[in-house]
């Protein structure tokens, strides 16, 4: 009596996490891509997929007789395999490098391009900036366990917290005239507090000038003394020169999770 429902709760889990695979599949696809050979990649990796799912299949089938159909027996065997399909895939996500900056790799980059350049004698090499691959080795996909990246989303590392699209009315009346000054020649707005960086972004802002607004504000959350985007027009190119030496995607960019663009009139 109760196969419909557990068939039908089954099935929902199922169609979400197909969804949410598909939609992060992209990515890693994109990733290996080379040359714009992003359809070969998808076709190969779909034949991948079936070949597992058919080796699966059949070993499910060979080992059901030993395993019964009670409860008792299923349900640890189902965990097992569940936790060593999990493991495998956190262990393939490693491998994965993506040359696209979200907010976690993009403060890894900075802050590294930043000690750096202070420091040059510290590290090996020639590039300003880590590469894609060396960012993968240290990006946390899940965060400590108390603050999962699940359930919390990233957290920073730095003294301040970066507010990327800063609600415009917790500005004061005072600053909102800097704040339409900036926007206009800069295409992004940078400030900070005792605990915050506001970083708000223009409507029609190009992806170079969101990198420079992005390099504005960490660089606050190390300094005490404000500086404006203007003193800092040599650091910031050298900054997206090194980006595109090493790889980096700089013009598509995944460091707003929310869209709250500023419209000048």
């Amino acid at each position: 009596s109760l196969f419909l429902p557990i068939a039908s709760v089954a099935n929902m889990g199922k169609n979400v996490s197909w969804l949410a695979a598909s939609a992060t599949r992209a990515n890693i696809h994109l990733s290996f891509a080379r040359q714009a050979n992003l359809a070969d990649v998808t076709a190969k990796a779909g034949s991948q997929t079936v070949l597992a799912s058919t080796i699966g299949t059949t070993l499910g089938v060979m080992i059901s007789p030993l395993v019964g159909s009670t409860p008792a027996t299923i349900l640890p065997v189902l965990f097992g395999i569940s936790m060593f399909h999990l493991a495998c895939v956190y262990k393939a996500l490693t491998k994965v490098s993506c040359n696209t900056l979200n907010v976690q790799r993009a403060e890894i980059v900075v802050t590294e391009f930043l000690s750096r350049l202070k420091s040059p004698k510290t590290y090996h090499g020639n590039n300003l900036v880590p590469s894609p691959k060396d960012v993968s080795k240290k990006e946390d996909i899940l965060g400590d366990f108390m603050g999962s990246y699940l359930f919390n989303g990233f957290q920073t590392k730095l003294s301040k917290e970066i507010i990327i699209g800063y609600p415009l009315e917790d500005i004061s009346e005072e600053s909102l005239s800097n704040v339409y000054s900036d926007l206009q020649r800069f295409g992004v707005h940078v400030s900070t507090s005792k605990e915050q960086v506001a970083f708000l972004i223009s409507e029609s802002a190009t992806s170079h000038q969101i990198i420079a607004g992005y390099l504005h504000a960490v660089i606050l959350t190390t300094e005490e003394t404000e500086s404006n985007l203007e003193e800092l027009e040599d650091k910031v190119n050298l900054f997206l020169n090194a980006l595109k030496e090493t790889g980096w995607n700089t013009e598509n960019l995944f460091l707003e999770t929310l869209p709250a663009r500023i419209a000048l009139q």
